[in-house]
């Protein structure tokens, strides 16, 4: 007795040939534990004895043992855009009357999305394990064909590359299967691949006289956390008055997309009466097309000041001392 509680197995019924007698207490408290991996259909069978000492017919006790369907559960993930290979969270669910012992892969990202790839071996059909993980690829799909099994230990190690360029949101499917080969219902595996925008630079430059002419203007500047910046543009122009914005000795207008080696070209020539602050912006452009802050550029404009006349040294042509007046 354990707990309050006494199996009936078959020993215990060989040790009492003229059946298990039990009480009608005894009999309002059954139990039944199925064994671990048991799926079907068992019975066993009784009768009653009433207060006269009667017996009845022998019933059969029907007990049905289902399987409960393993579950997968549905991942989202992120990766940044154009990482090395990065390992990601491992594919994942869970079986309540038994053990999950595979998973399956039914759909994987495109070419132009990115690759993940697992452990090996083993190693699917149409894979080749190099470093000791094999991509799945689109191609290693179709091989296979149209899924790709894994160990728990492969879905454990999965890693996701993410094509250079892609960013966006991508997906692909799975299920697992339990001991007694049930399947979950499918789950999703989405992955964010996130590009970040550039920064660019407010830029204040040393302030300059407003009689220099054109002056050679200090370049642009942008960061990009996760890629390069592709362009620069111009997105306000100084004001007239002030003076004009040039690349090389080309005057530049407003919205003017500038390379990243036009942008150390800039010059600045300013108005020959201006003095004060003169300002114009710019936004930076990634290699994903992503576009950074309006980034303002300062130029401080000095005046050479209200400077007295100057009298200048004469010499008159020599003239006779009989000239009278000239």
């Amino acid at each position: 007795m354990l707990g309050g509680f006494v199996d009936l197995n078959a020993a215990v019924l060989a040790a009492n040939p003229g059946g298990i007698i039990l009480t009608t207490a005894q009999a309002s408290s059954l139990r039944f534990d199925p064994a671990p991996g048991f799926v079907g259909n068992t019975s066993f069978t009784y009768t009653a004895t009433d207060n006269s000492g009667l017996q009845g017919n022998n019933a059969s006790y029907q007990i049905s043992v289902v399987n409960v369907a393993p579950t997968a559960v549905n991942i989202n993930t992120s990766v940044a855009p154009n990482a090395a290979v990065t390992a990601v969270r491992p594919l994942a669910g869970s079986d309540a009357d038994g053990s999950i012992i595979s998973f399956t892969v039914t759909s994987v990202p495109t070419a132009a999305q990115g690759v993940i790839s697992v452990s090996c071996p083993p190693t699917p059909n149409g894979g080749t394990c190099t470093a000791g993980f094999v991509d799945l690829t689109p191609a290693v799909l179709a091989a296979n064909p149209a899924v790709i099994v894994l160990t728990p230990s492969q879905a454990a190690s999965i890693r996701f590359a993410p094509t250079a360029g892609f960013a966006g949101i991508l997906a692909f499917n799975y299920f697992n299967t339990d001991n007694n080969a049930n399947n979950s219902t499918p789950a999703t595996y989405t992955i964010s691949i996130n590009n970040r925008p550039p920064v660019a630079s407010d830029i204040t430059v040393a302030a300059m006289p407003n009689t220099n002419g054109s002056t050679a203007l200090t370049a642009l500047s942008a960061i990009d956390p996760d890629g390069s910046i592709a362009s620069y543009t111009i997105t306000s122009l100084p004001p007239a008055a002030s003076g004009i914005l040039f690349l090389g000795t080309t005057a530049i207008t407003a919205g003017q997309v500038l390379t990243s080696a036009e942008i150390s070209n800039l010059r600045f020539d300013p108005a020959i009466n201006y003095t004060g602050l003169v300002s114009f912006t710019y936004t930076a452009t990634d290699n994903s097309g992503n576009i950074s802050n309006n980034a303002n550029y300062n130029i401080p404009i000095s005046g050479v000041g209200n400077l007295p006349p100057v009298a200048q040294n004469v010499s008159a042509p020599i003239m006779q001392n009989s000239n009278g007046p000239t």
